[in-house]
């Protein structure tokens, strides 16, 4: 539901479950608060943590990657601030280092049954720094073929 510039009538929230709102007026803040209370509807009332059910995290998305940052709403200036440093050293050449590290563990599962050694090998293995550089140069099947090599001990040609 989106709710347009203007005063706040409580009639909206009837059937909601769920309320985002922001407000610079705090009485305003208040009547939307309590008339989510009023009528079970999770609230947040955005940059007033005292009118929150739920703190809202700062987020960055590439591809299936999710990288969060909350600071359950002591400072949303801060989580902002860190997504916006996150989305820099984290870009959209990301979606593809997670497709070939998500790739090479499929194809890989079989070869490594024994989950204490598949671990092991996955934590000597995982060179991001290589496969993101590697992706950024357009060479992500080398990535792939060097990330499976390293997992399985063998070179896979």
């Amino acid at each position: 539901m989106l709710v347009r510039d203007g005063p706040f009538r409580p009639e909206v929230l009837d059937g909601a479950f769920l309320c985002v709102a922001s407000s610079g007026d705090p009485d305003e803040r208040d009547a939307i608060f309590r008339a989510c209370r009023e009528r079970g509807v999770l609230v947040n009332v955005m940059d007033d943590p005292a009118h929150c059910d739920f703190a809202a995290p700062a987020i960055v998305r590439r591809g299936d990657l999710t990288i969060s940052v909350s600071t359950g709403g002591r400072s949303p200036a801060l989580a902002r601030r860190l997504r916006e440093e996150l989305e820099l050293r984290f870009g959209p050449e990301w979606a593809e280092v997670l497709d070939v590290v998500g790739e090479v563990r499929e194809e890989t599962l079989s070869d490594l049954p024994d989950l204490p050694t598949r671990i092991r090998r996955w934590k000597e293995a995982l060179d991001l720094d290589e496969i993101e550089r590697l992706v950024n140069e357009g060479r992500s099947d080398e990535a792939r073929e060097r990330l499976r090599e390293r997992l399985l001990g063998v070179e896979v040609r």
